[in-house]
């Protein structure tokens, strides 16, 4: 009577351990740390091969400075890839249309860009 339940727990046993992923360690049993995904732009972004890379330069974080040169400008695909690029490696950009609200919290490290109705831009600011 005693054994009866031990087929029953060796086989709870059996599917447990098929249902368990293995991390993975290495020689000192640490756990190792697996990358996880990154989501990266469809664009690339260049950087001249001498030039030193572009820190914060606003005081706000985002550098806006950076990206003054393009105000005026129609923000095609060509001239946000070449905004992004020099701004990088800054990534966080808001781009709002007029028809957009600007509802969320205040980000001093984004570098907000403000669009008219034909797509050019208006002004490049920090939040």
């Amino acid at each position: 009577m005693r054994f009866a339940f031990a087929p029953a727990l060796a086989a709870v046993a059996v599917l447990l351990a098929g249902c368990s992923e293995s991390t993975p360690v290495d020689d000192d049993g640490e756990t190792v740390a697996q990358p996880s995904e990154v989501n990266i732009p469809e664009f690339e972004y260049s950087r001249e091969p001498n030039r030193e890379p572009i820190g914060v330069t606003d005081e706000a974080g985002c550098n806006a400075g950076l990206a003054r040169p393009f105000v005026g400008q129609e923000a095609t695909s060509e001239t946000r890839g070449e905004l992004l690029s020099a701004v990088a490696p800054l990534v966080t950009v808001r781009w709002i249309s007029p028809d957009e609200t600007e509802n969320d919290e205040v980000n001093p490290r984004r570098l907000t860009i403000s669009l008219d109705e034909e797509g050019v831009i208006q002004t490049v600011r920090c939040g």
